[in-house]
């Protein structure tokens, strides 16, 4: 015979097996049912039970998982339209993102997310200008209200508070972000759940040319959901000017630096159409910067490989792939020839595939790489504390493209002064003085002219020291 026992607030505590006529060798099997709250995330939830009798006890332990909420959540991302605006060389792409928040409420710190990313070599070239993201925010704040804050976005390698920028900004933002600041419980959800949905629009710019993809990724409270558009377009021709390390933003070289013989080194980038059989790149050297030997590649700018010309004088030459070194470039025809304008330097380059040549580097996206090694001869007499600034442009066309555009990139050496240079000479007048004696108020008037020649001798952070020191000279009669 069973007989529960109870605590004080009345919940079933245990179970009294009674023994009858002192016999108790029955089997009993007890089912009961526990409530358990629910939660977002799956949770353990573990039954002790116990026997004890005079002469025998143990104890025996079970466990269950009880999944969660957070399993109900659903997030969907589709690609609803695609408008194309050739006049900006874009898509205006048009998305929906649709996620389900459990009957039981979204956590305080659940994030969505959502970023566009491409296959380019521009990260931004899938974007979001500040009017659609205003848009979206806006939306999502109608939907949850003061529940919601944080707002993000990120625009190349920095992130930033939205609302802590205006319409007058001009960044492409690659993603967007909100954050649950309390529980959000949907006062209106079904079984189901409370669905909510976001549209929005972002732009996909093409310019790069060739098989494109174009895709977003949506996260809400780490659960993901992506999307793309793919389209095929021509790539355009291209030029690029930078230095020898690839950077187009202006460089800073100082005389001082380690390895520094007074040579500059250029780099022109042009990336190849479908139809060009022929390019020419024209090079305007700075003053003062004369062209020591130009190097011709194709398709990648590695060290050990490219053709440099024996002479530039024009001459035309057909490339082999001598020590496989020029791989990708042989069987170009291609000349160089040098002249001068104005005291400047002219560079020009022509590459050529000939009419039925197999060229291994040579094909839409691909690429031809001119290398000029550069002597900076203004800079051999340069003054302390001076510097020039090279500016080198270089322009191209094709066959098939009469104006590809033009680049620049802007090096400029400096020589610093050394520590001594700054010590005032000999003959130098750094300070003066004039006074006067005012007789009836028996006062001295003066004035201390401090550089009056305005010559340089501090660097900036360094202290400029004045002691004033007065003599005075007695009279016997005083």
């Amino acid at each position: 015979m069973l007989k529960s026992k109870k605590d004080k607030e009345g919940k079933i505590s245990g179970i009294n097996f009674v023994a009858i006529d002192n016999k108790n060798d029955s089997t009993y099997v007890i089912t009961y049912e526990t409530s358990v709250t629910p939660q977002s995330y799956d949770q353990p939830v573990n039954n002790q039970v116990n026997f004890n009798n005079k002469e025998i006890s143990f104890s025996k332990w079970a466990g269950v998982n009880v999944p969660g909420t957070h399993r109900d959540v659903k997030v969907t991302k589709n690609l609803t339209a695609h408008n194309e605006e050739t006049e900006n060389n874009r898509y205006e792409l048009s998305w929906e993102s649709t996620f389900t928040i459990p009957s039981t409420g979204a956590d305080a710190g659940a994030w969505f997310v959502d970023e566009l990313t491409n296959n380019t070599s521009d990260n931004t070239a899938h974007y979001m200008t500040y009017q659609q993201v205003k848009d979206v925010f806006d939306k999502a704040k109608n939907i949850f209200g003061d529940t919601i804050y944080n707002f993000k976005v990120k625009s190349g390698d920095h992130e930033y508070d939205f609302y802590s920028l205006n319409s007058e900004t001009d960044a492409k933002f690659t993603r967007f972000s909100f954050e649950f600041k309390d529980k959000f419980v949907p006062s209106n959800s079904n079984k189901d759940g409370y669905k909510v949905t976001l549209k929005y629009k972002s732009y996909a710019d093409y310019s790069a040319g060739g098989e494109l993809e174009f895709k977003n990724n949506v996260n809400f409270w780490n659960v993901n959901a992506n999307d793309s558009f793919k389209t095929t377009k021509d790539i355009k021709s291209s030029i690029v000017k930078s230095d020898g390390n690839n950077n187009t933003a202006d460089t800073y070289v100082k005389t001082t630096d380690s390895g520094y013989d007074g040579t500059l080194t250029w780099i022109v980038m042009v990336t190849m159409d479908k139809n060009a059989t022929k390019y020419t790149i024209t090079d305007n050297m700075p003053e003062g910067i004369s062209v020591q030997n130009v190097t011709v590649k194709l398709k990648y700018n590695n060290s050990d490989q490219g053709f440099t010309y024996p002479t530039l004088d024009g001459k035309s030459y057909k490339v082999e792939n001598l020590n496989g070194k020029n791989y990708y470039s042989e069987g170009i025809n291609t000349s160089c020839k040098k002249d001068t304008s104005n005291g400047r330097e002219v560079i020009t380059t022509t590459v050529e595939k000939p009419k039925d040549a197999e060229v291994r580097g040579w094909g839409e996206g691909s690429k031809i790489f001119l290398v000029y090694k550069c002597k900076a001869d203004s800079a051999e007499t340069l003054e302390a504390g001076k510097e020039l600034v090279y500016k080198n442009t270089a322009s191209a066309k094709s066959d098939n493209n009469d104006k590809i555009g033009e680049s620049s990139q802007t090096q400029i050496i400096s020589k610093p002064k050394q520590d001594n240079e700054n010590i005032p000479d000999s003959g130098d007048k750094v300070i003066s003085k004039n006074g006067s004696w005012n007789d009836d108020e028996h006062k001295l008037n003066y004035t201390v002219l401090i550089n009056p020649e305005g010559k340089t001798y501090l660097d900036g952070g360094r202290p400029l020291n004045l002691k004033r020191c007065f003599v005075v000279q007695k009279k016997n009669n005083l």
